[in-house]
């Protein structure tokens, strides 16, 4: 199995198990999708890293006390490509 494809078949597991997520967790969705774009994005994924941090950064604006992490906003903000500088900029303003 690929990179590719593993990261693949462990995003729709994550997006699974995401709407699953009980309420009483609500930043557990901000950080498995944070952990899921930076590893998109790491692997080379650029198009899913990029759909799953949008969704992070969504997640995260609608609950403003939880955050990805200083650490994981800057590593999913750096390996952003350029054309993305505003999502980029976005979720870095989220840590807090």
């Amino acid at each position: 199995m690929t990179l590719s494809a593993l990261a693949t078949e462990l995003a729709v597991a994550a997006e699974t198990a995401t709407r699953g997520l009980d309420k009483a967790l609500p930043s557990a969705d901000v950080v498995i999708l944070g952990n899921l774009a930076a590893a998109h994005l790491q692997g080379g994924d650029v198009d899913q890293g990029i759909h799953i941090a949008r969704e992070s950064a969504d997640a995260a604006s609608a609950r403003p006390n939880n955050t990805v992490g200083t650490a994981r906003a800057h590593q999913i903000g750096d390996r952003l490509p350029a054309g993305e500088r505003q999502l980029a900029d976005q979720i870095r303003s989220l840590v807090t």
